[in-house]
């Protein structure tokens, strides 16, 4: 992909994303104003990781279009904003996949001792969770790092040469190893988020619907606040797990591909891998403002007050 292409597409798609982050943020830093939205934790802290997360991965994606719009070219720089690329995204989808676990845990039922642990012991699961998962993807983060500093050929003007030759060789074969197990990291992190967050909410779709065609055998209301709720961010929690599968397939294959001779012609600048990153973290973002009241409703209600102001204005 050109980069005026890029540059055109992801522009536009990062900025509506951030402003949409931007008002996620503003909608959690409001004091309860809302009727039936009161945020617990875990919950809390998983909506502000996503919210956080995706803000600042969508701004690194910023500042690759303007690195190729407006500022020349800087190598040192590239490689910086590349980890925070992948460091934001995959901590932000690790947030996305314990979201679903939380929501699977609290919905559905199950005697299973393990079960009934975890969900007695689900704000601490989580904690452990995160702090794991981002302590991972960091160590992944550093080793690809370390792997792109690998060391220059030299002119071998003593009688050393084959030495000096040998010691290059190895240094070249420790970095390449190191991006390898980076590139194996990353495309387990990748795989493992995806089934999970597939099995989860699918499982909870599951539960729901049974429940609610036990509810319409006992001739029980569909109406209650909290069963539309969980199916509403099951729901779409589907659709971002759908989303999230042809993201995840094209992102793996980009990464495993890296290091082939044909990836130069692939994808040269990962302009391909961040317009889908970009496009698929609007695409979570407004999934994540439909399924969370504390989101919609406050947005509604914060419009409301707009629309009120107008019209006191113009009376």
């Amino acid at each position: 992909m050109d980069d005026h292409v890029f540059a055109a597409i992801s522009g536009p798609i990062s900025f509506s994303a951030i402003v949409l982050n931007i008002v996620f943020s503003f909608c959690l830093l409001c004091p309860p104003s809302v009727q039936g939205v009161n945020l617990q934790q875990p919950l809390k802290v998983l909506l502000v990781s996503m919210v956080v997360f995706s803000f600042l991965h969508q701004t690194t994606i910023m500042f690759f279009v303007c690195q190729v719009a407006i500022t020349p070219f800087v190598y040192g720089l590239y490689l910086t904003l590349k980890q925070l690329f992948y460091f934001t995204n995959v901590v932000n989808l690790s947030s996305v996949t314990w979201l679903s676990i939380l929501y699977y845990v609290n919905i559905v039922p199950n005697n299973g001792q393990l079960f009934i642990w975890i969900k007695r012991h689900i704000k601490n699961v989580v904690y452990f969770g995160l702090v794991a998962d981002r302590g991972i993807v960091l160590t992944a983060g550093v080793l690809d790092y370390v792997s792109t500093l690998r060391p220059e050929e030299q002119p071998l003007n003593s009688s050393s040469s084959f030495n000096i030759t040998a010691e290059l060789s190895s240094y070249r074969d420790v970095f390449f190893y190191l991006g390898k197990i980076c590139t194996v990291i990353y495309s387990f992190h990748l795989l493992i988020s995806f089934g999970t967050m597939t099995v989860s909410w699918s499982s909870t779709y599951i539960y729901l619907r049974r429940h609610m065609k036990r509810m319409e055998e006992s001739s029980s209301s569909f109406s209650q606040p909290q069963l539309q709720s969980q199916m509403r961010v099951t729901v779409t929690g589907l659709v971002q797990a759908a989303l999230f599968f042809p993201y995840c397939l094209l992102i793996i294959t980009l990464v495993v591909t890296h290091s082939l001779p044909g990836y130069n012609n692939f994808d040269p600048n990962d302009n391909i891998q961040t317009t889908v990153s970009s496009l698929f973290g609007l695409c979570s973002s407004v999934c994540l403002g439909f399924s969370q009241s504390v989101f919609r409703q406050r947005v509604v209600s914060l419009l409301e007050g707009v629309f009120k102001q107008c019209n006191n204005l113009n009376g």
